[in-house]
């Protein structure tokens, strides 16, 4: 079996005392079922740019624009 290494990122986003975390669905190959931070993998071209990533990331998976965090 060949490992493959991605880079990740992923964000904790605070709103007073609460965390907002989604719940992996549960036919994910890796952690099913499982509550995590928002987060995805790094893009080719946003390697210098990890924060850029983490915008990103954030905005597609809970709609949640840069400008509004």
């Amino acid at each position: 079996m060949m490992i493959s290494v991605r880079t990740m990122t992923g964000a904790f986003l605070f709103n007073n005392d609460d965390v907002l975390m989604l719940k992996r669905s549960s036919i994910k190959k890796i952690a099913p079922g499982l509550w995590s931070c928002v987060g995805g993998h790094v893009e080719a071209h946003e390697f210098n740019s990890p924060v850029i990533s983490c915008f990103r990331e954030i905005a597609e998976e809970t709609g949640i624009l840069q400008n509004e965090i």
